[in-house]
């Protein structure tokens, strides 16, 4: 599996750690309710059909935050956080980087950044072929 082709399209969590979601169809990616808010509240993973083949990889630490932090409820759905109205993951207010990681950026790109910054990767086994 090739990570190039992979894009950022979703993302859930908080406090340092969390599950990112890929997919291989970006521009057509949709998910149940991504066009509702709060995001955090409302929608649901990407859909995965013959089209769009999504994976996940979790992390923890690298001191980043998601677009519902310091929120109750936030003011984003997907449907804006993947036309890069805010990014999916961003520094927190604690961290020595400044480091923001939007939707659309190649799994390879994020996987990179994530480590930088100190995060530990949860990669399923057929992503390090």
């Amino acid at each position: 599996m090739t990570h190039r082709k992979y894009k950022l399209c979703y993302a859930e969590g908080d406090w340092g750690e969390g599950k990112l979601h890929f997919t291989n169809n970006f521009e057509t990616q949709w998910g149940d309710d991504w066009n509702d808010t709060p995001y955090e509240c409302n929608a649901g993973n990407p859909y995965q059909d013959e089209e769009h083949d999504v994976v996940a990889v979790y992390f923890e630490g690298g001191d980043f935050v998601f677009p519902n932090h310091n929120h109750h409820n936030s003011p984003h759905n997907v449907e804006d956080i993947n036309k890069g109205k805010i990014a999916w993951l961003r520094p927190a207010e604690w961290a020595d980087h400044t480091c923001s990681i939007k939707a659309g950026t190649e799994m390879g790109e994020v996987l990179t950044a994530l480590r930088f910054h100190g995060a530990k990767l949860f990669i399923p086994e057929n992503l390090n072929q």
